[in-house]
C-alpha cells in the first residue's frame, strides 16, 4: 500500500490468540499473528498516568500495538479523518499502518509492546503535524 493513501479506515483492530493455563499465554508469531514479518520490536512502560506519546507518522514502517497492562487510548489521524481506539485488553492488537499519524494517551501502569515491519531509521518519521500533512496532499 502507498502510505501517501493509508487512511484511517485500514487501522485494524483485532485479537491475538490467547490461552490460559495458571497464567495467559499469547503467542505472537510473524505473519500468522501479525500481518507482517516482525523486524523490530520494543516496549515502553512507566509513562505516568495521562501522558501523550507517539505524535508522529511513518513513510515505511507499519506496527502493531498491544496494551500488555493498562489501557492506552490510541488515537489516528490520516490527514483528514481522526479515529479513536482504546486499547485495554492484554490480547487485543492494533495495527497502525505505515503512512498514519498516531500518538497514545497511557493511563496508569500500562506497558504497551509495539511490533515493527521495519527497523529503526530516524529519517523516515514524520515529528511535525504541518509537515505530515503536507506530505500526504503532495503525490
Amino acid at each position: 500500500m502507498n502510505p501517501k493513501q493509508a487512511t484511517v479506515n485500514d487501522v485494524l483492530l483485532f485479537s491475538l490468540r490467547e490461552y490460559y493455563d495458571n497464567g495467559y499465554l499469547i503467542p505472537i508469531t510473524s505473519k500468522q499473528d501479525v500481518p507482517f514479518n516482525m523486524k523490530r520490536i520494543f516496549y515502553v512502560s512507566g509513562v505516568h498516568d495521562n501522558v501523550s506519546r507517539g505524535n508522529h507518522a511513518h513513510k515505511l514502517c507499519s506496527q502493531v500495538l498491544v496494551a500488555l497492562e493498562g489501557t492506552l487510548d490510541v488515537f489516528c489521524y490520516d490527514g483528514t479523518n481522526h479515529r479513536e481506539i482504546v486499547l485495554d485488553k492484554r490480547n487485543l492488537a492494533l495495527l497502525v499502518p505505515k503512512g498514519i499519524w498516531s500518538h497514545e494517551i497511557y493511563r496508569k501502569d500500562t506497558a504497551l509492546l509495539v511490533m515493527c515491519d521495519h527497523i529503526y531509521d530516524p529519517k523516515e518519521y514524520i515529528k511535525d503535524l504541518d509537515e505530515y500533512e503536507e506530505w500526504k496532499r503532495k503525490e
